[in-house]
């Protein structure tokens, strides 16, 4: 047999702010019945003796009166003493043995295991979307540096487009970012066509127009 404190946030603030109801409510759930017993029933327990348990009378009224007001515990009396019965099992786990003999702690074992392989399955779930996300995103910001010929054709059709007329070598572009490691200052390069059209942008705002030279950048250390 076992009676197991729970430590929550709960616990921790009953502890901290309450430290009366506290020690109140744990005398209430080590003396409760695990089963109905010689009058009493599962979670309940006898208690009244507060000259033993080390309270005044006023501070077990006023311990008890908190109790019941935070829905934690409910308090009768009888003729016999008060009786007191948990409501709240968020503090304590008394092992309740039901009806037909089942301990708790097996059905709590079993409940235990089911929320442990749904935390797990749940936390896989997460986990695949966090991979199939950073793929996703991967696969959009990797960047594949062009050949010569790919960019010779895109600046064909680039300035036929514009109806331009344009002296742009394609092994001179990728050469010269190439030479810097495919960056543009301090940013790395992800769209190769966008500096094309930077080039030709650059080149057309020129007042006389010139091959399109460009300039070598030093390598990047």
């Amino acid at each position: 047999m076992f009676k197991k404190l729970i430590i929550s946030e709960q616990l921790i603030d009953l502890v901290t702010h309450h430290h009366d109801a506290f020690i109140l409510l744990t005398i209430i759930a080590i003396r409760a019945r695990r089963k109905p017993f010689h009058g009493l029933e599962a979670r309940q327990a006898q208690i009244g003796d507060w000259k033993k348990c080390g309270f005044t009378e006023q501070r077990y009224r006023s311990t008890k009166r908190q109790l019941a007001e935070y829905g934690i515990a409910t308090f009768k009396t009888t003729n016999k003493g008060t009786i007191a019965t948990l409501c709240d099992s968020r503090y304590y786990d008394i092992n309740e043995i039901e009806n037909n003999g089942q301990d708790n702690e097996q059905i709590t074992n079993q409940q235990r295991t089911n929320n442990e392989q749904i935390t797990c399955n749940k936390k896989k779930e997460v986990r695949s979307k966090e991979v199939r996300s950073k793929d996703l995103k991967e696969k959009r910001g990797r960047f594949t540096p062009p050949m010569p010929s790919q960019v010779d054709e895109y600046i064909a059709e680039y300035t036929k487009a514009k109806q331009i007329t344009l002296d742009f070598d394609g092994d001179k572009f990728c050469a010269n970012y190439e030479a810097v490691n495919w960056f543009r200052g301090k940013t790395k390069i992800s769209d190769w066509k966008g500096c094309v059209r930077y080039w030709v942008s650059n080149h057309n705002s020129k007042p006389e127009q010139q091959p399109c030279n460009m300039t070598v950048f030093s390598k990047r250390k």
